[in-house]
């Protein structure tokens, strides 16, 4: 019997944000973000009524080859990307 095609997509979707998770964990652990008190202090202002929402996708059936290659896509999501280049401008050798 066959995936729901809604599954298939879903499995894909978990994989590639597992895969970018994991990549983004690995290149966060040398860097330190450095928020400035005015930032965190208008940040606390404006953020005073957020609530919280949690919201979770649901597979019935994971497709693990689906699964699988969203993970590796999600891997190498960020290769070649750097902070700061805009978009479709050719980075210097």
């Amino acid at each position: 019997m066959g995936f729901d095609g809604t599954d298939v997509v879903n499995s894909y979707a978990i994989g590639f944000i597992d895969g970018l998770r994991q990549k983004l964990e690995q290149q966060s652990t040398a860097l330190m973000v450095v928020v400035p008190q005015d930032v965190q202090d208008k940040y606390a202002e404006l953020s005073r009524n957020f609530r919280t929402v949690k919201s979770t996708v649901t597979v019935s059936r994971l497709d693990r080859n689906a699964y699988e290659q969203g993970q590796s896509d999600g891997r190498t999501a960020l290769n070649g990307r750097r902070l700061g280049a805009a978009s479709g401008a050719k980075e210097a050798s």
